[in-house]
């Protein structure tokens, strides 16, 4: 059962965001009905939960707590940047966008890719945490490369691997992997300049990135609403 399938036959019966709105009626039954079509739940957000009942696609589901229709600002922008540049390896792929209403209440329902949490203390989250802060001081690739190869770059990380081992990495990436992360570097520079424009606020830290069972990192979620306290 796809996403836009969920509901079709479904006649199910707003505080500043904390988390995604589970405790509403409507939040419950969406829920309710998710479980009957035998989803679960992978993960929840400040304003959205994601469900999947294998590895072909998930469903996300936008569930803001805050009534204001930010949060749909917010991702109705990404998906237009993703569309605008399916070329770009590291942009999550969308498969269905759909507006459900459930009791007169519209939810966005997004149907995409399945990606994977990259692994805690791996090479990859830190060059994540690294990079997003790189290109929000609007550092050029050549000036972000020299510094990843630094060890005061590194300083800050205090679990495995080491400061070392990960300069080391750094220092001694294959051209294709160099490659990969120069499009995933200048990729952030540019959302974090577009979502300056649109008065977003940067929020791509390593839960907002994601992996493909290549191991492409794929950017799901750079911006939040500057309106709305910032979440971790």
């Amino acid at each position: 059962m796809r996403a836009v399938d969920i509901f079709n036959e479904a006649e199910i019966i707003n505080r500043p965001v904390v988390e995604a709105d589970l405790a509403s009626q409507e939040g419950k039954a969406i829920v309710s009905q998710l479980k009957q079509a035998d989803y679960r739940m992978l993960g929840k957000g400040a304003d959205a939960t994601v469900w999947a009942k294998d590895t072909s696609h998930v469903i996300k589901i936008l569930m803001p707590d805050d009534p204001s229709g930010h949060a749909e600002q917010v991702f109705k922008k990404f998906y237009e940047f993703c569309e605008n540049h399916t070329e770009i390896s590291c942009l999550p792929v969308f498969n269905e966008i759909n507006t459900i209403d459930i009791a007169g209440k519209d939810y966005i329902q997004i149907d995409m890719e399945h990606l994977y949490k990259i692994k805690k203390h791996s090479f990859e989250e830190a060059m994540v945490w690294n990079l997003s802060e790189f290109a929000s001081n609007r550092l050029s690739w050549n000036k972000a490369l020299a510094a990843l190869r630094a060890p005061a770059s590194w300083e800050h990380w205090t679990t495995p691997p080491s400061v070392n081992a990960i300069t080391r990495y750094a220092t001694t990436l294959d051209p294709q992997s160099l490659h990969e992360y120069e499009v995933l570097y200048k990729l952030m520079v540019i959302l974090y300049h577009t979502g300056k424009i649109n008065k977003f606020g940067w929020d791509l830290h390593t839960e907002n990135v994601m992996q493909r069972n290549d191991g492409t990192l794929v950017i799901i979620d750079p911006w939040f609403a500057m309106n709305k306290k910032k979440h971790s």
